[in-house]
């Protein structure tokens, strides 16, 4: 799903020629005017040293185990609740606080100067190790549960490594040719990357910055130790500090009515990463996303089961017959006839999701394809007539274009052997161990390579990364090209493993191009940032199938859609099944007629609202009309604390900016790191601890769960 939206200040177009403060090393620091929408690279503090090497050994170490710790987070909250968060500002933070201090010792290889410019080969290298898990949070789960694939992961590790590795250099190969368009020519901001850069400069600028670095990682590692441990801890006692079934507490003191709050998931739980995610977001994205899970689970699916159009099942039947579960998606509630009141709303909330970006970016529709010429007639200028752009640029243009970077650039040679090793790579690995056609597995690699035009043009406008929606556009789109396939199955696998090839590249471009756009504010070197995103996917080849296949093992409901309880929603795996199941069945698709007509209504409204937030009503006012991609996504995601969480902490985080701005400018980016990082590895932590026995399932308690049973 898409990455969090980062706070307005560097994201508002609305301030093209203000001068931002972002070297503001301290709370009483005076303020240093920066434009970030100048594109140029950020001003080096007085006094710092020339860096040599930026690529050393101890930078990519460091980038590489903090971007383990961002994948396996991301493994856990990707199959709990579809979101996920990048590592750069994590990276760029944790190895501040690892290597500045054995920068200062004299051990070999950590000891020695450590500046901004190395900090950013951290950060690089984190997000290359922490990439991937889209993979398998998405596309792999949703093999399994169709059966697609062997009944136990582990029996795949080998398969599924090839397979990360197939889709792992693209990005890193496409990203260096569309750096010159996109940063240098068309100056694009990247708000994540940029605030990146402004955090690793501030951290370098002195004893003040120094300081405030200290003040950050202090805040980021509270945070993540303390959302770690409540997470570990939670899985013994989830009843009463993770989970409060506020609605079952009143059952139990008379109110018996007040079940059916709790049956529609109506309960607080007590998440970290998702007030994490709220301080992020914001509050249109946090409220619409509220908004549709109030719409979804408190108003239509009640309205749904009580004029018997969607159905639950008792949980309890013989102790507590009120107690009821409407979230199956079991074979018996998957039917057009008898869906569960999830099943019912899954199918609205994918087709809003589709068509609301496709709207967005349709609006943005002239830039990209521009921007898409563009790069296209640079190619071709560039291979037949290298001549003709140094004759015909105007001098102002060519000043522009001036690269700072000049002689630290990659090689094309490097990129583009990287970029035919790849499709080499992948066509083999799809034939000889799923049986796609070479023909299909093309045509994923061009959509991978087309939408990433999108999603580096809309996270470098909007720091939102439309991944699932252009991985959803490649199913539909391939859907079409396998549609006469005769064995249903066979359709399934290359519908899956086709789009999570071209979403896998299209996300890795993104994730690199971001890389570079921090880099390029710091005056890194391009080619040693690539060196890091190559040596980091490495890492990610091996840790994101290996995460996975730890997390079936502790919860193989994750990949069985019988199961009646699960404690991961896997609502991105849900999507992309229903998407994979729609364009590739045979005959009526097994969708209820009343869930298709509303899911057309709803996504008509969305195309609406969404053609005049962007065209009739001012800029300054769009903030009053809902997101209705997040608005989706709350019919999606089937548990309503997510959304309570988000919007909670996005509230509390806009007062916080409005009444002490330097505070929150100091420590929000942190504390939010690390309470998504911290809940993501006490996950890990509890799968382990399920897999070696001495899990929550075994000795946990019950104590306030409803129905007197374990609900971790």
């Amino acid at each position: 799903m898409e990455k969090a939206e980062k706070p307005d200040k560097i994201a508002d177009d609305n301030h093209d020629d203000e001068a931002y403060s972002i070297i503001a090393p301290s709370e009483e620091a005076p303020i240093i005017p920066y434009n970030v929408k100048s594109g140029d690279p950020l001003p080096i503090p007085d006094g710092l040293p020339e860096e040599g090497n930026q690529f050393t050994f101890r930078a990519v170490a460091v980038g590489c185990l903090l971007g383990s710790v961002v994948q396996a987070s991301n493994m856990y909250l990707g199959l709990k609740t579809g979101f996920t968060f990048g590592a750069s500002l994590f990276g760029a933070l944790f190895g501040y606080a690892f290597l500045k201090p054995l920068s200062k010792s004299k051990l070999p290889i950590f000891g020695g100067y450590f500046g901004p410019k190395e900090n950013c080969t951290v950060q690089t290298a984190a997000t290359a190790s922490g990439g991937l898990g889209i993979l398998f949070s998405t596309g792999v789960p949703a093999m399994y549960q169709l059966g697609l694939l062997s009944p136990n992961p582990k029996d795949d590790i080998a398969k599924l490594i090839l397979f990360a590795m197939a889709g792992a250099f693209f990005g890193m190969a496409f990203a260096i040719p569309l750096r010159t368009h996109y940063i240098l020519r068309q100056k694009l901001l990247f708000p994540t990357p940029t605030a990146t850069a402004i955090a690793i400069q501030r951290l370098h600028s002195g004893p003040e910055g120094e300081e405030t670095g200290k003040k950050q990682v202090r805040c980021l590692g509270l945070a993540f130790s303390g959302a770690m441990s409540l997470r570990v801890l939670s899985q013994y006692l989830p009843g009463i500090v993770w989970k409060w079934h506020w609605g079952w507490w009143l059952y139990l003191m008379g109110a018996k009515q007040a079940v059916g709050i709790d049956n529609w998931t109506w309960y607080f739980e007590i998440t970290p990463a998702f007030l994490g995610v709220g301080i992020l977001t914001g509050l249109n994205a946090s409220l619409s996303f509220y908004l549709g899970s109030l719409l979804a689970w408190g108003i239509i699916g009640p309205i749904l089961v009580a004029k018997n159009i969607a159905y639950g099942s008792q949980r309890l039947p013989d102790t507590y017959p009120e107690i009821y579960d409407y979230q199956s998606l079991s074979s018996a509630f998957t039917t057009a006839t008898h869906p569960s009141a999830r099943y019912w709303l899954l199918w609205p909330g994918v087709l809003l999701l589709i068509v609301s970006s496709f709207t967005e970016l349709g609006l943005n529709g002239k830039k990209m394809v521009m921007g898409i010429w563009t790069i296209a007639r640079t190619a071709v200028d560039t291979v037949f007539r290298p001549n003709k752009n140094k004759d015909s640029a105007s001098p102002g243009e060519t000043d522009s274009l001036k690269d700072p970077a000049a002689g630290k650039l990659v090689p094309p040679i490097a990129w583009g052997s990287l970029l035919v090793a790849s499709i080499i790579l992948t066509c083999l690995v799809m034939k000889l161990k799923f049986q796609v056609q070479l023909g299909i597995t093309l045509l994923a690699i061009f959509l991978g390579f087309l939408f990433s035009f999108i999603g580096v043009q809309s996270c470098g406008d909007t720091d939102i990364n439309p991944i699932s929606t252009c991985a959803k556009a490649s199913q539909l789109i391939i859907g079409g090209a396998t549609h006469s396939y005769i064995i249903p199955k066979h359709a399934l696998t290359v519908n899956l493993l086709s789009g999570m090839i071209a979403g896998a590249a299209a996300n890795q471009t993104t994730d690199m191009v971001g890389d570079l756009r921090a880099g390029h504010l710091l005056g890194a070197s391009p080619a040693n940032q690539f060196y890091s995103q190559f040596v980091g996917s490495f890492f990610a080849i091996v840790l994101a199938p290996s995460l996975f296949v730890l997390f079936s093992q502790a919860y193989p409901c994750i990949i069985d859609l019988e199961a009646k309880t699960c404690e991961f929603g896997v609502p991105s795996v849900g999507a992309w099944r229903a998407v994979a199941t729609a364009v590739t069945a045979k005959g009526a698709l097994p969708i209820p007629k009343s869930s298709a007509i509303f899911a057309l209504v709803l996504s008509a409204v969305g195309i609406i609202l969404t053609v005049v937030k962007y065209k009739v009503v001012p800029r300054n006012k769009r903030k009053f009309i809902p997101n209705m991609n997040a608005v989706g996504l709350g019919f999606v995601v089937n548990f309503t604390g997510y959304a309570s969480a988000m919007a909670l902490a996005s509230i509390l985080t806009y007062l916080w900016k409005k009444k002490f701005p330097r505070t929150y400018d100091v420590y929000a980016y942190s504390l939010a790191a690390g309470l998504m990082s911290g809940e993501g590895l006490g996950g890990v932590m509890n799968a382990l601890f399920s897999v070696a026995g001495i899990g929550g399932k075994k000795y946990g308690s019950s104590a306030l769960c409803p129905g007197k049973v374990y609900c971790g």
